[in-house]
């Protein structure tokens, strides 16, 4: 970043995400709602996005 900050990473995002489709049900029911994301292979975080999806 220009000021010299860094970024927390994409993991932190995800795990975000992840707890908000938990929270989400559909109609008041057990199911969660849907969602989907990709990560291009050549991304520095691969291996740890790809660990968290076996999870």
């Amino acid at each position: 970043l220009s000021g010299g900050g860094y970024s927390s990473g994409l993991m932190s995002f995800l795990k975000i995400g992840d707890r908000a489709a938990a929270a989400i049900k559909s109609g008041g029911t057990t199911r969660r709602a849907a969602k989907m994301v990709c990560l291009d292979l050549e991304h520095p975080e691969i291996e740890g996005f790809v660990n968290w999806k076996v999870e």
